[in-house]
């Protein structure tokens, strides 16, 4: 790691010898790559990086050549795997400032304070409010100990400036991911996955196109997570952190024995048997990074109401959106008023993510001034062991290279299955090309999901095949959602031949798309299950999850089929023909145009 002093000369006039203990594996969301990568660049302290994960110990590192250590909130320091008894009695012996920064502060409490004292940790960054430390890491805990409270993330620099598409051209009106969370975080700690489960339930009727997801196999990384959100009118959120902190665990032991014995139990079931008496034990709701990643994409907001740290405004900065839906209808019309969402996003981007206040160079400030009170710099040390660490042989490294080697492996697996796809299917593969022309981003990923799936209806309405599937797909418009419905039905005996096909004719299909009286097409399993699997061949499968509702919104082909009608129409009209398009051409032109199918 280069060394980053900087800047104004330090108290004592020389920069101060940092080193961060941190995992810094790229596989970490950015969040926490951001936040290592601005301590040791805007920094005016020297710093230098070690990831002691899955290191049994380390022969060669001093940490007597440096000045300070700071342990990062990526390794959790009571676990063996991420800092090994070599490493604690180090930092025991290290007479040196120790600074910690820790998240997630509602868990583990009494364990994490006895190891900090063994550790002689001097300063915390921790994300309990001001008003709320003295609850959590009170003094007599932590004696000694200087308790900072800090954000969880911070507007990247790296967002500023971009160029996004316009509120107006994007194609997803509504996105969003969340996560589901142990019940024990108590009510706070679910609603994550609630605004995710009870908008997109309502969203259906008001035929809002959305990309909503809460399983972990939904979660967006990376550069596709920065065109995701620039792809939406709005997003959702809630507030981050916990009603309820689990001093000792008991409580999540107690949850966990009693979703054991009973495993359909709901969080209302557990939190009136368990968690009720501890409910706002201490308030630790605090502002997700996720939110300064959406004012610095100029995306609006679309929030539970609370404090968050005092950062935004309803109404200013944000939409509230009542935890009872209550005002649904009104949220939805401001999600229509593009005039009104381009105002809201380019005033949260300009009080927000342009006031510098919540930057990374406004926290590493903040920091620094925190280090040049504390430290004492007791001279320049070479180095050199640090460097010799570095070389040493790491377990972990091999194991990640090993684990990148199979991913790679797996998605060149994938891969060729969806150049086959796109090759046997030259509609497929125009659609494919077309994604460029599409207003506002479209993910590359996101939309070989829906080509995947428009594959397995293919597949199952192909008159060859068909008839192995119990089940077929027919075909819908739902004029007053203005939504096209690939809707799925068991077969009343499994050899049944498919359906007729009871659509509108292709040039009715392009008449629906032009005029935008389709807006939306969704891939409808309900009537099956909320899993998909297509057999490719006598050797290759194709496997889907179709959410919780079974339900998929074919979101991204729907934005390329708006804006090329022509080539939408003929997609949709061969996939329900399977490898005949003829014969859907011919019963298609027989109804004439009809338009709505009958239900």
């Amino acid at each position: 790691m280069t060394p980053s002093g900087r800047g104004r000369p330090w108290r004592g006039g020389v920069a101060p010898s940092v080193l961060l203990l941190a995992d810094d594996s790229t596989a970490h969301a950015a969040t926490i790559l951001d936040h290592i990568a601005a301590l040791t660049e805007f920094s005016r302290a020297d710093w230098y990086v070690y990831n002691p994960r899955d290191v049994s110990s380390s022969r060669l590192l001093d940490l007597g050549e440096f000045d300070a250590v700071v342990i990062h909130y990526s390794l959790v320091i009571i676990a063996d795997t991420y800092l090994d008894p070599s490493f604690r009695r180090k930092l025991h012996e290290y007479r040196g400032l120790k600074i910690q920064f820790i998240q997630d502060d509602y868990r583990w409490v009494d364990r994490m304070t006895e190891m900090m004292r063994y550790l002689g940790i001097d300063v915390l960054f921790t994300l309990v409010p001001s008003k709320e430390i003295p609850k959590v890491w009170r003094e007599d805990r932590l004696p000694g100990v200087r308790k900072i409270n800090t954000l969880a993330g911070y507007v990247p620099d790296n967002l500023l400036g971009r160029d996004v598409p316009r509120i107006g051209e994007r194609p997803i009106d509504v996105g969003y991911r969340g996560r589901t969370l142990p019940y024990w975080l108590g009510k706070l700690g679910q609603e994550k996955a609630l605004i995710a489960q009870q908008f997109a339930e309502r969203a259906v009727a008001y035929g809002l196109r959305c990309d909503i997801g809460w399983r972990e196999t939904d979660r967006v990384y990376g550069g596709d997570w920065i065109t995701f959100i620039s792809s939406c009118r709005v997003t959702l959120g809630t507030e981050s952190g916990s009603s309820i902190t689990d001093f000792d665990g008991s409580l999540d032991r107690r949850v966990t024995d009693y979703l054991r014995d009973h495993p359909d139990a709901s969080f209302d079931d557990v939190f009136e048997r368990i968690l009720a008496p501890y409910e706002g034990n201490v308030a630790m709701n605090v502002i997700s990074p996720r939110i300064f990643e959406a004012i610095a994409l100029r995306t609006p907001l679309v929030l539970y109401p609370g404090e968050y740290m005092g950062v935004i405004e309803p109404w200013r900065h944000y939409i509230p959106l009542e935890k009872d839906f209550s005002n649904m209808d009104d949220v939805v019309a401001r999600i229509r008023d593009t005039k009104f969402l381009e105002e809201m996003a380019a005033r949260a981007y300009d009080e927000i993510a342009l006031s510098g206040k919540y930057s990374f160079r406004a926290f590493v400030a903040e920091f620094d001034a925190v280090l040049d009170e504390s430290i004492k710099v007791r001279g320049r040390a070479s180095k050199l062991r640090y460097r010799l660490a570095l070389l040493e042989p790491n377990p972990r490294l091999v194991k990640q290279k090993i684990k990148e080697a199979l991913v790679v492996a797996e998605r060149l697996g994938q891969v060729c299955t969806v150049a086959r796809l796109l090759a046997s299917h030259p509609d497929l593969g125009r659609l494919w090309r077309a994604r460029r022309t599409a207003p506002g981003p479209v993910r590359a990923r996101a939309l070989l999901k829906d080509l995947l799936r428009l594959s397995a209806i293919r597949k199952v309405r192909d008159p060859e095949t068909g008839t192995t599937f119990p089940f077929d797909i027919s075909l819908e418009v739902d004029g007053a959602r203005q939504t096209l419905i690939f809707r799925s039905a068991r077969k009343a005996t499994e050899g049944e031949p498919p359906a007729d096909i009871h659509c509108v004719s292709e040039a009715h299909l392009r008449s629906l798309l032009e005029t935008r009286r389709v807006t939306r097409i969704l891939f409808d399993h309900t009537a099956v299950g909320n899993a998909l699997e297509v057999r490719l061949s006598w050797f290759e499968r194709m496997s889907f999850e179709m959410g919780d509702t079974g339900i998929f919104d074919l979101a991204c082909f729907a934005a390329i089929a708006m804006a090329n009608p022509a080539l939408g129409a003929r997609v949709i009209m061969t996939t329900m023909a399977g490898t005949r398009p003829e014969d859907v051409e011919a019963s298609a032109t027989a109804m004439g145009q009809s338009g709505v199918a009958p239900h």
